[in-house]
C-alpha cells in the first residue's frame, strides 16, 4: 500500500474518533428504537458481532463500508416476532437491494419497519372511542467504495419516522404522538490477511421531536468497533471468529460487547454460535443460529434462521432471513 492510501486510512480513522468525541450529550433514553434492532438471521446468530464482517444486504445497518467489498446483487430480508408469546402484532422487518456497479462502487437500498401493534383510544370516561396502529420506519441509502485493494470506506443516510399516535388520541387536533428525523452512518473496514477490521459511527443526526422540543429523544448515536478472522479455511468449509465492542453515544449510554462463531461445511451448511454482553440492557446470554444454501442456475438462496436473548423478563425471539445473490 502507498503512503498516500496509508494517509487516507489515518485520516479516516482520525475523522471517526473525532465524531465520536465531539457527539452530542443528551438524555440517557435514545428514540428510533427500530434503528436498534440488529437486522440479519447471520448476525444475530454470531451473536450481532458483525462490523468487520457486512458483507451481505444488511452491510447498509452493520457498517456500510463493507458495501465497497461487495459484488453483484443481493435481495435480502429479515422478519422477527419480537413478543410471540404476547402479541403477534408486534414485528420487525428488514429488506434491502444491494448493486454492485463496475467502477462506481456499491450502493443500498433499504428499508426497517417496526410495529408496536394495535391500541385502542378512549375516552375521560374510558371508552373505547377506535383503535390506531403505532409504528416507526427508516429508509435509508448507502454507498461503499475501496479505497484500495483492503480497505474501503462506506457511508449512509435515512430517514426514520415514529408514529405512536394519532391527535385523536393524543386529544389534541394540534399535536400528536409523532416526530422524524434524519441521519448518517460513516463506517471504515480493513482487510488484513486473515483478518478484517472495522469501525463505523451511525446514527448521527438531530434529536427527535414529539409533542415540542424540549420533549424529544436523541438518536440512538453509536460507535462500535470489531474485528474477525477465518483462521481455518480449506476445501471443506472455514472456520470464522468475530468480535465487537459498541458504546451508545448519549448520556450513561450502555457499553455491548459480542462475540461469535461459524463453522461453514462446503459453502451449503452453516452452524452459529456467539454471545451478547449487554450489563445494562440485562442481556448476558448465547445467541445461535445456522443457515443453507441452496443453489438456484445461477443465482443463490440463502435461508438462515437465529435465536437471540432479549432482557431476562422476556422469552428468547427467532429471526429469519432470506438473500438472493444474483
Amino acid at each position: 500500500m502507498s503512503w498516500i492510501q496509508n494517509r487516507h486510512s489515518l485520516i479516516l480513522l482520525t475523522v471517526l474518533f473525532m465524531l465520536v468525541s465531539v457527539a452530542p450529550v443528551m438524555a440517557s433514553i435514545a428514540g428510533g428504537q427500530c434503528l436498534q434492532i440488529p437486522p440479519g438471521a447471520r448476525a444475530n446468530g454470531l451473536g450481532q458481532a458483525y462490523v468487520a464482517l457486512a458483507d451481505d444486504a444488511t452491510a447498509a445497518w452493520w457498517n456500510p463500508a463493507g458495501l465497497g467489498f461487495h459484488t453483484g446483487r443481493t435481495l435480502g430480508m429479515m422478519h422477527s416476532q419480537l413478543v410471540p408469546d404476547l402479541a403477534d402484532d408486534i414485528y420487525y422487518e428488514y429488506a434491502a437491494f444491494v448493486h454492485q456497479k463496475d467502477g462506481w462502487g456499491t450502493y443500498a437500498i433499504s428499508l426497517i419497519y417496526l410495529s408496536y401493534g394495535e391500541s385502542a383510544i378512549t375516552s375521560t370516561s374510558s371508552t373505547v372511542e377506535g383503535y390506531f396502529n403505532s409504528y416507526e420506519f427508516s429508509p435509508a441509502i448507502s454507498y461503499g467504495v475501496k479505497l484500495d485493494e483492503n480497505t474501503s470506506l462506506g457511508m449512509g443516510l435515512k430517514y426514520v419516522r415514529v408514529d405512536l399516535a394519532p391527535d385523536t388520541a393524543t386529544h389534541d387536533i394540534n399535536r400528536d404522538g409523532a416526530g422524524s428525523s434524519v441521519a448518517i452512518d460513516i463506517g471504515l473496514m480493513r482487510r488484513l490477511g486473515m483478518f478484517n477490521i472495522g469501525a463505523v459511527l451511525s446514527n448521527f443526526g438531530p434529536n427527535i421531536s414529539f409533542i415540542d422540543e424540549e420533549q424529544s429523544d436523541p438518536m440512538p448515536r453509536h460507535f462500535k468497533a470489531g474485528i474477525s478472522a477465518i483462521p481455518v479455511v480449506n476445501e471443506y468449509g472455514h472456520l470464522l471468529a468475530t468480535f465487537d465492542a459498541s458504546k451508545m453515544l448519549v448520556d450513561g449510554g450502555p457499553f455491548i460487547a459480542n462475540c461469535g462463531f461459524e463453522v461453514q461445511y462446503t459453502d451449503v451448511i452453516a452452524l452459529r454460535m456467539g454471545y451478547i454482553y449487554d450489563q445494562d440492557g440485562d442481556i448476558e446470554s448465547f445467541t445461535f443460529g445456522g443457515g443453507v444454501c441452496v443453489p438456484l442456475s445461477n443465482k443463490d438462496l440463502f435461508i438462515d434462521y437465529a435465536s437471540v436473548p432479549q432482557a431476562s423478563e422476556l422469552d428468547r425471539v427467532h429471526r429469519f432471513s432470506l438473500e438472493l445473490h444474483f
